[in-house]
């Protein structure tokens, strides 16, 4: 079963590329990670919200990569002050593609 990942992100103002740029660099790493298959960053109109959408094959898969990337984050500051808050996240599970 498939499963997607929905993350918000608000970026602090004027950061948008840096954010960009940093979410580039890190999809470049996990996409080597056990169980990932593909990842978009969207950009809602009207919005400074982006969403970070993810597909993995299991959601322990996931669960890895976040246990893996929160302690990275944690001991880098170069992008302090990027993200605003929290980031809040939805996990659904494909039922049907057409």
């Amino acid at each position: 079963m498939t499963t997607i990942i929905i993350m918000k992100f608000k970026i602090a103002d004027g950061r948008e590329k840096e954010f960009e740029s940093f979410v580039e660099e890190r999809t470049r790493i996990i996409k080597k990670s056990p169980g990932f298959k593909q990842i978009y960053l969207l950009a809602p109109l009207g919005s400074k919200e982006y969403r970070l959408v993810s597909w993995w094959d299991k959601i322990p898969d996931h669960e890895s990569w976040v246990r893996k990337e929160s302690y990275e984050l944690s001991h880098n500051m170069d992008h302090a002050g990027l993200v605003i808050g929290t980031v809040p996240y939805e996990v659904a599970r494909v039922l049907k593609q057409w």
